[in-house]
């Protein structure tokens, strides 16, 4: 029921009417206006709900030096008689005035003016003057006789409060041209019944012309002259490179090096690119022969004949016919001269290698795009460099095929395998320079589609739409859900995840250094994290099932060759013989080894404790009965720190046997629950616990014929000699 005494009244007129004018004729059309205007209304916040309290808009201006700022606002005069302000009741009134900064309430100087002119710099400008005088009183003393001694509010002439201003200011076109900040207040407003009506208005520098002109020489001058002394400094440690030969070498070599220092660097550079004969059945680099001052001759180096430099070359000449090197030995030697070992080269390969996949996938789906767009054919680009590089950064964490891979000898010539972390890390950066690429593009061609005009839709597919016509100004929700597919989802989840693996790997946090870092975990937090691999290839698996041998078949063909060379290398246990502490924060460690277990000088294995596993070199011989390891456990590193306090206090105490020590409160727990604090102050008890030498036996727990140790004798400082001789005593095994 509609009651129709009220249905279509209109209790309150609440139009505006706003009149936008032409631009003055005196104003350059390519100057910009920016209005400068006050919102709110008189009383406090909760009389003028659901408007504001009074606000100057913006509250925060920046605008480039040379702008134009309108200075109007409108106020009121029916205004409720009861709000709470200052000034005749039911009125709005706003000046604007300079203050130092926004927190003081005292108005400027005008001699210490800054906005509407330069006092200091310009003391005679009178339209400045007139300027704050108009924006401070409003123009009142052209209305009303104004009385500085009136006090009272509901008074016209009292003009300290505004009240004889009209309700409407217009301070016309004010250009800016004082770069700084500059901080402005309204007297009126800004009282405590009412919110703080200040503002600050920055304005920036703008640079001329010949300013930017000069900024670009100043810095391509610059970064010629850092280049040249670049290759200066290059071309000065390796006399042998390119930039110190006669046609390249800097000038300033010349003028910054002694006569006799530059014949040096001469003869070094007749040294290293002579060509050095090698002698059949010669085995080992060959000689870089040159003469010496005298004009005997020299080599330089050390080849397998054991010659070094200085020394007499022998006489090649009676060692039968010389054997030319192989062309891509020569090579290899030409890139080496030059700083680029067989790493760099290898790193350098292929990225050229990641620049080719960029363009095949670039120039394949070049009009794909929506309408033409760029930014299609960018994205395919980074997604086939992120195919490459997803599928090779799992190889260098791949230990065991690591280590078959360096046993054949031809592959240490091209696979960077020396520090394979540092190989893990640069692939890595690989894959977030292809996944800014991948994803800004995407980003770009969604706000590409959203621009683009909408067409009738067709949710019954009667007129036949192209593609484009469908998608054509489709919200940035709808093309992410794209009718339920799990591409865009997927990629979302995997960028995630991604970015959690990155961070975690910042050494800050993986090794604990920071505060935070021990907090979250360290080093548990980052293996955590990147045990969620398995989960980004699946969802790869999601995101571009058309590409599947590239996401699933190399990682998994290279994971289960690891996984069987890890299987047959592999041992499930072994028993714990004894834990030493040695000073600098070392344990070391004796093993019982596995029957049939064989290594070589060098080598590593793999130690797992409560889900982690971590390599750590062998540091016994071959020759010997028992495993030895050598362990860095400060309280820096959690597992390292967490291992050396269960071996050395934590299960001695456990175990309740005579001379082992009590755990301290402060060194109990894990190393995930454990922050850095207390790992600091646990290590000082350790070592006042006086145990050196904790003797462990092996058991088996029958059911699951589980192999576990315990500890049987603890030893001190004072008893070090009796228990290295025990060591040396065979214990039973399992």
């Amino acid at each position: 029921q509609v009651d129709t005494t009220q249905f279509g009244r209109t209790f309150q007129d609440r139009t505006h009417v706003f009149i936008v004018k032409p631009r003055p004729a005196e104003v350059s059309e390519t100057a910009r206006i920016v209005n400068y205007n006050v919102r709110g209304r008189r009383g406090n916040i909760v009389q003028v709900y659901p408007s504001v309290e009074y606000d100057f808009v913006p509250p925060d201006l920046a605008v480039p030096e040379g702008t134009l700022l309108h200075f109007q606002w409108v106020g009121s005069d029916a205004n409720p008689k009861g709000n709470a302000g200052n000034g005749r009741q039911g009125t709005d009134r706003t000046n604007l005035v300079q203050v130092s900064s926004r927190g003081d309430t005292v108005p400027l100087p005008i001699d210490r003016h800054t906005l509407l002119f330069d006092a200091q710099g310009d003391v005679g400008n009178a339209e400045g003057r007139r300027l704050v005088d108009a924006f401070a009183f409003l123009g009142q003393d052209l209305v009303v006789d104004c009385d500085p001694g009136e006090n009272n509010e509901q008074a016209t002439s009292n003009c300290k409060q505004l009240n004889g201003a009209s309700a409407y200011f217009d301070g016309g076109l004010v250009e800016m041209t004082q770069v700084g900040a500059h901080n402005v207040v309204s007297t009126r407003n800004n009282d405590f019944s009412n919110r703080s009506q200040k503002a600050t208005i920055t304005v920036l520098p703008r640079w001329r012309w010949f300013e930017l002109l000069g900024i670009v020489l100043g810095v391509a001058l610059g970064t010629c002259l850092l280049v040249y002394l670049g290759v200066a400094l290059h071309a000065y440690r390796r006399p042998g490179s390119v930039c110190f030969s006669s046609r390249f070498r800097p000038r300033l070599l010349r003028l910054v090096l002694s006569r006799r220092k530059m014949r040096l660097k001469l003869e070094e550079r007749r040294l290293a690119t002579g060509r050095a004969p090698q002698a059949e059945g010669h085995i080992g680099d060959a000689f870089a022969v040159g003469d010496l001052s005298d004009g005997s001759p020299a080599v330089v180096g050390r080849t397998a004949m054991d010659v070094g430099a200085g020394e007499k070359a022998p006489n090649l000449a009676d060692s039968g016919p010389v054997a030319e090197l192989p062309m891509a030995n020569k090579k290899a030697r030409w890139w080496s001269r030059h700083g680029f070992k067989e790493q760099r080269l290898a790193m350098g390969l292929y990225g050229v290698l990641n620049l080719i996949v960029f363009a095949i996938g670039f120039f394949t789906h070049l009009y794909g795009g929506f309408g033409g767009s760029l930014a299609y054919p960018l994205a395919k680009g980074g997604g086939f460099m992120l195919d490459l590089n997803l599928s090779v950064v799992v190889l260098p964490t791949l230990k065991s095929l690591q280590t078959a891979l360096r046993s054949v000898g031809a592959t240490r010539e091209w696979l960077p395998f020396d520090d394979p972390i540092a190989f893990h890390v640069q692939v890595a950066g690989l894959i977030f320079l292809g996944s800014v690429v991948h994803v800004g593009a995407h980003v770009w061609h969604i706000s590409v589609i959203r621009s683009a005009p909408v067409m009738q839709r067709d949710p019954l597919g009667l007129w036949d739409l192209t593609s484009e016509e469908r998608v054509g100004g489709s919200s940035s929700g709808e093309l992410l859900w794209d009718g339920g597919r799990c591409v865009p989802i997927s990629g979302v989840l995997v960028g995630a995840l991604m970015a959690a693996m990155a961070v975690t790997a910042m050494p800050c946090l993986r090794r604990g250094l920071t505060r935070c870092g021990a907090r979250l975990g360290g080093y548990n937090l980052f293996w955590r994290v990147h045990s969620y691999w398995k989960v980004v290839y699946v969802l790869l698996l999601l995101h571009a099932p058309a590409r599947l041998w590239i996401w699933f078949f190399f990682p998994a063909i290279l994971s289960a060759v690891d996984r069987l060379l890890l299987a047959n290398r592999h041992t499930p246990y072994v028993a714990l013989r004894a834990a030493k502490a040695l000073p600098r924060d070392v344990i070391a460690l004796t093993l019982e080894a596995p029957r049939g277990f064989s290594y070589q000088a060098g080598q590593y294995v793999l130690l797992g404790w409560r889900g982690e596993w971590h390599p750590f070199t062998l540091t016994s011989a071959p020759e010997e009965r028992d495993l030895s390891l050598h362990i860095r456990a400060p309280s820096s590193l959690d597992w390292c720190s967490a291992l050396r306090r269960r071996l050395l206090v934590e299960a001695p105490a456990a175990a309740a046997l005579p001379g082992c020590p009590v755990a301290a409160p402060a060194a109990s727990g894990s190393a995930s629950s454990s922050d850095g604090a207390h790992r600091a102050k646990a290590a000082p008890k350790e070592r006042h616990a006086g145990v050196t030498v904790v003797k462990y036996s092996a058991h088996t727990y029958a059911r699951q014929q589980l192999v576990y140790c315990r500890p049987r004798s603890c030893s001190s400082a004072e008893d070090v000699e009796d228990a290295a001789g025990d060591d040396q005593t065979s214990l039973p095994g399992n």
